[in-house]
């Protein structure tokens, strides 16, 4: 029927707003690295973590819905519940980062230049403002 497609459907298309975060993950954790190194170190953290919640995530959430919903406790919307606190508890950190990071919020991006030739470098002169 209509309504058990939109009930698949629906939230597939709001999860894959999800994957469009990546890129944007990414450019906020490499910013706060200060070499090549740290920031190769950073984004496979954080590759490492998301690969680890895709696996742990669903399994861990099924046992908790798979518990909930017997007879003694009968609350099978516990799952949806404690995923909507954990969204709320990644909100409040999100928002305490910059409190927390204070030299990272400090950090300024220099000047780019554009060569001519498709290639963007950072000015290493602040001075340089000719392209």
């Amino acid at each position: 029927s209509t309504q058990s497609t939109w009930v698949f459907a629906g939230p597939s298309m709001l999860a894959s707003f999800a994957f469009m975060a990546t890129p944007a993950i990414n450019s906020i954790a490499s910013r706060f690295c200060a070499g090549a190194e740290e920031q190769g170190q950073a984004l496979g953290m954080l590759q490492a973590v998301r690969g680890l919640c895709g696996a742990l995530g669903p399994l861990l959430f099924g046992v908790v819905y798979s518990q909930a919903s017997k007879p003694p406790l009968s609350f099978p919307e516990l799952p949806f519940y404690l995923g909507a606190a954990l969204v709320g508890l990644g909100l409040i950190v999100t928002a305490l980062l910059p409190r927390w990071l204070p030299q990272a919020t400090e950090q300024s991006a220099e000047p780019e230049q554009f060569n001519g030739d498709g290639v963007t470098n950072v000015a290493l002169n602040s001075d340089v403002n000719a392209v």
